[in-house]
């Protein structure tokens, strides 16, 4: 036959735990900061490495000298009569621009002008444009001679006053 499980134990009353007081805070004084010493570390010494450079390219041969010249290149005519008040450029009117440009004018073999350089500028755009533009289109000059008596390239400078146009 089964056996027959163990009674329950008879009841016991609930007896709370004993009060304990906590322990006593204890105050400590603050112990000192603790100083920390940094010791700079150097930076790192940077050694260059030499480089070998390659040997330099022979030099170019010289440009050969321009021929000397005989003559100089003259212009034909006054070319003054190009910059007066047909020729200013409205938009310097407009803005009463006016000053003095100076520009250097490269001469062909035939006598024109193939390129123009401001070296003085008027401080206004539109007439050190129309300075070079007038100067290419409408001044002709007679080309400079070499010693041969041949035509050859040269360069002239070429002084230029804009005056504001009088009403």
């Amino acid at each position: 036959p089964p056996e027959e499980p163990p009674p329950p134990p008879p009841d016991q009353p609930m007896t709370p735990p004993p009060v304990v007081s906590p322990p006593p805070i204890v105050q400590n004084p603050n112990p000192p900061p603790v100083q920390v010493a940094t010791v700079p570390t150097p930076p790192p010494v940077y050694v260059p490495t030499p480089v070998v450079a390659p040997p330099a390219p022979p030099a170019p041969p010289a440009p050969p000298a321009p021929p000397a010249v005989s003559k100089a290149a003259s212009p034909k005519g006054n070319p003054g009569q190009y910059f007066g008040a047909d020729n200013y450029p409205p938009s310097a009117i407009r803005a009463e621009e006016q000053g003095r440009v100076v520009a250097k004018l490269t001469i062909g073999t035939d006598g024109r002008v193939t390129d123009c350089v401001v070296t003085t500028s008027s401080n206004s755009s539109a007439l050190d444009q129309a300075t070079c533009r007038i100067a290419k289109s409408r001044v002709r000059f007679s080309p400079a001679l070499d010693a041969g008596g041949n035509p050859t390239t040269a360069s002239y400078t070429l002084p230029v006053r804009w005056v504001l146009p009088q009403n």
